[in-house]
């Protein structure tokens, strides 16, 4: 940590800004806050104002392939920070110098930056907060706001324990926390990671169940 200059982090503030875990947006980032974790929120929720550093992944909602971390610092925090000079894959003023030359930090990546290239030259932002705005309803209007954990739209719909889905329905569509066939478990339905008609085709199934 002293080798990083990060021993002595002067009582600033580190939030998640959307916790999957119970479905809430942290509604309190627009005071001091110092480093966002914003895996599960961005591009559905906002970059928070005034913070120093936001970090976030190139999957979940962005859609592209898994495994990049996507870290914006702001620059006048690039002094605290050992030098460019020094030779180790986590220094960021080395990773920012390369940057210019159009490099990457590794070779094996590159595929991996290209694809979140193609993914974000085609991202509508409007369209996708949307559609998780129409699938949260559509679950939402289902199974009662009273079966819901947390926020009624966003990313991710959390459903009580007590909420019984159909094993059978549960393992067609692969629903996240269905680890315990006898109930009790919250199950959680991640609002943009299928097509629209896959979420009405799960409605359907349990419609047909009742």
């Amino acid at each position: 940590m002293d080798y990083y200059k990060k021993s002595d982090l002067s009582g600033e503030q580190f939030h998640v800004q959307y916790e999957t875990s119970n479905s809430t947006y942290n509604d309190k980032l627009n005071q001091s806050a110092f480093f966002i974790d914003g895996v599960s929120a961005f591009p559905y929720y906002p970059i928070p104002e005034n913070i120093q550093v936001y970090v976030t992944v190139s999957s979940k909602i962005l859609g592209a392939s898994p495994v990049l971390g996507i870290i914006l610092v702001k620059k006048t925090l690039l002094s605290m920070f050992i030098g460019a000079d020094v030779e180790t894959y986590l220094n960021i003023n080395r990773l920012v110098k390369f940057s210019g030359h159009n490099q990457t930090p590794t070779t094996p990546s590159i595929a991996l930056y290209m694809d979140l290239l193609n993914k974000l030259n085609s991202f509508d932002i409007a369209k996708t907060k949307d559609k998780i705005n129409e699938i949260s309803d559509l679950l939402v209007d289902f199974f009662g706001a009273d079966s819901i954990i947390g926020d009624k739209r966003g990313p991710v719909i959390t459903l009580k324990g007590d909420v019984v889905i159909p094993e059978n329905i549960a393992r067609k569509y692969e629903l996240y926390g269905f680890n315990n066939i006898k109930g009790k478990a919250n199950i959680q339905i991640f609002t943009y990671s299928e097509e629209s008609s896959k979420y009405y085709q799960l409605i359907n199934d349990l419609k047909k169940n009742k």
